[in-house]
């Protein structure tokens, strides 16, 4: 293997574990956003309840 597939190889890592790591804090990100529409839903429904 040359020095330029090596490199090569590397990046092509590099960039997989980047993508990866956007990947999850994209979950992250949107499971938190489901988690405050739920929790806001809830609020709304028990304001509404107690009127």
């Amino acid at each position: 293997m040359s020095d330029d597939e090596r490199y090569k190889e590397v990046f092509n890592r590099a960039h997989e574990a980047e993508m990866a790591a956007a990947d999850a804090r994209k979950s992250k990100m949107l499971a938190r956003s489901a988690f405050l529409v739920a929790v806001l839903t809830l609020a709304v429904t028990i304001c509404d309840h107690w009127r």
